[in-house]
């Protein structure tokens, strides 16, 4: 179970699958990518962001809204 941008991302659980969003990516910059890992099939896939997607960013903090099935961030570090 490895995912490059899990180092200083975040994320949280929903029905059957743990959601990290951002980090940094095995270059060392920071990453906007949002990841599934399900816990059925055991392996990670990215999740294609439209709208209103967060900068690139490490150290925020995640909240998921499991009735609206949502995800908040909230502060952390963007690239500058």
């Amino acid at each position: 179970m490895a995912c490059s941008c899990c180092v200083g991302g975040s994320g949280g659980t929903l029905d059957d699958a743990l959601y990290l969003f951002g980090g940094f990516e095995d270059n060392g910059e920071r990453s906007s990518r949002l990841v599934q890992y399900s816990f059925a099939t055991q392996m990670w896939r990215t999740i294609e962001c439209s709208g209103n997607v967060p900068s690139p960013r490490c150290g925020h903090a995640c909240v998921i809204d499991a009735a609206k099935k949502e995800l908040w961030l909230f502060g952390g570090q963007g690239p500058e």
